[in-house]
């Protein structure tokens, strides 16, 4: 019996230390988003490694900049709403993942608000 697939959408966004441990699935994939199909048990290697970010593929079309789409969505987010903001002013992660329907780590977060902060 063959093993079920799926496709995803997977980057990496870092790397451990000087000695630190890296898994074979960071090992293939690179910063750049890329389309590919796994098994249940890479996608639990994958989704168990804290410097890979995945989806579903179709959520994000492979090569799209996550970086625009995060812009795009802090865009629609309302300022002063606190299910949107933090108390420090940060856009919320929930509230961005909410609005694109894919996962967002605080860190493509950060790299949106640095380049809207930059315009």
């Amino acid at each position: 019996m063959e093993e079920a697939t799926q496709r995803i959408i997977v980057r990496a966004v870092g790397a451990p230390g000087p000695g630190g441990s890296r898994s074979r699935a960071r090992m293939t994939f690179g910063k750049q988003p890329i389309e590919v199909e796994v098994t249940d048990a890479e996608l639990a290697e994958i989704d168990g490694d804290e410097f890979l970010v995945w989806s579903p593929a179709g959520a994000v079309k492979a090569g799209q900049n996550r970086v625009a789409l995060i812009v795009e969505a802090i865009g629609k987010l309302t300022k002063g709403n606190t299910e949107h903001y933090t108390q420090d002013g940060r856009p919320k992660v929930e509230a961005i993942e909410k609005i694109l329907g894919i996962g967002v780590t605080a860190a493509e977060r950060d790299e949106a608000v640095a380049f809207m902060e930059a315009l």
